[in-house]
């Protein structure tokens, strides 16, 4: 017993050592930063070093001492809508990153079906949040479109959901949708995503590629909890899966809460793989598809994609963007540039969400200005 009580005294002074040096050693590192950021931001902020480029953004730089700590980049290319700004019916997707031809093919499909629909179709080009993914980043950029939208629905399509039957509208698919869950729910509820595929939909119970929403107050406040409650994120733990395993953890730690504005569908009433996917079916969706990992695998699956388009979508023409109302909205990226101690800070603390109410006084700062320094969705 004595031997017991020795080894575990000697183990717990040993731990405490081990904090305390971990401890030193963070503030050391923290400090040899700080030092760093702000020499190398004297060296970046001399004439000699400065380029044309960084003259002409338009930036808000957040300082202390005369450090730069981190840096909100302005684009006025964020955001690209095709469509009437009055449409009842919109179409989101961010493309922060995808190739160009990738791009310009999708976008020519996709406006096959809005313009045959009177839809608007919104695409992003800029993250809203450098701190997060891509994933994550089509919350925020779900949450910024409705802040203004007049629209009554949204559709929330990745960039690998292809659509393919350009006769079934937007009517149609609600009313399938209101048939599934009931006209009940249909009518409480904000949020509508369906299940996962295959072996998935056992482990991964949504499927956040493909989704509808109600454009009202409801929804901004599910994507904020999401956001905020269940990303799962540490300094040293990021979540596969993302945002879809946010939504997954809202679903499995409070469901009550999270019936409250959101329910899951069978994935076949929207949502199909494109290896199971019909051809009357709304969609095909390329989720995981591609061999090789990373960047091999992004165009693998895009390539696919590309091969199974119309000749006529995949052809470099511009018939689909004639006779379309166009429209450009700028937008900040938060934290587009940061220092190491900030960056350090942000991964073991992740940003959060905190939106005005929807078309709110947001709406007039949406119509970028100079003096716009937050956008409305602000990450903190």
């Amino acid at each position: 017993m004595s031997l017991n009580v020795k080894w575990l005294r000697s183990a717990c002074r040993g731990r405490r050592r081990i904090r305390q040096c971990t401890i030193c050693a963070c503030v050391l590192a923290s400090l040899v930063a700080v030092v760093t950021s702000y020499a190398s931001s004297r060296v970046r902020n001399s004439p000699l070093f400065r380029t044309k480029d960084e003259e002409e953004e338009r930036s808000v730089q957040r300082r202390l001492f005369g450090v730069e700590l981190y840096r909100d980049v302005w684009f006025d290319d964020a955001r690209v809508c095709y469509g009437a700004s009055n449409s009842s019916f919109d179409v989101y997707t961010l493309f922060a990153g995808l190739d160009e031809k990738y791009r310009d093919a999708i976008v020519r499909n996709t406006l096959r079906w809005t313009r045959r629909h009177e839809a608007r179709f919104c695409v992003w080009h800029r993250k809203l949040d450098a701190t997060r993914t891509g994933s994550w980043n089509k919350i925020a950029m779900i949450v910024e479109s409705m802040m203004c939208s007049k629209a009554t629905w949204a559709l929330s399509l990745d960039a690998d959901a292809v659509l393919q039957n350009m006769d079934l509208g937007p009517s149609e698919i609600l009313s399938r949708i209101e048939a599934s869950v009931g006209s009940d729910t249909f009518a409480s509820r904000s949020v509508f995503l369906s299940d996962d595929f295959g072996k998935n939909a056992k482990t991964n119970k949504i499927n956040a590629g493909v989704f509808f929403v109600r454009v009202n107050q409801q929804s901004v406040e599910y994507f904020e909890k999401v956001w905020n409650e269940y990303h799962g994120m540490s300094l040293f733990y990021r979540p596969p899966r993302e945002e879809q395993a946010a939504m997954r953890q809202f679903h499995e730690l409070d469901v009550v809460d999270f019936e409250k504005y959101a329910v899951v569908l069978p994935h076949r009433i929207f949502n199909n793989h494109h290896k199971t996917a019909k051809p009357d079916d709304f969609l095909r969706h390329y989720a995981g598809h591609g061999s090789g990992r990373g960047e091999k695998k992004s165009r693998n699956k895009y390539d696919s994609l590309l091969a199974e388009l119309p000749r006529d979508v995949s052809a470099s023409d511009t018939e689909y963007y004639t006779d379309v109302e166009k429209s450009t909205c700028g937008a900040y990226t938060r934290f587009a540039r940061v220092s190491f101690p900030v960056k350090i800070l942000l991964a073991a603390i992740p940003t959060r969400m905190r939106t005005a109410g929807l078309r709110s006084s947001s709406c007039d700062r949406a119509n970028a200005d100079d003096d716009r320094s937050t956008p409305s969705i602000e990450l903190f």
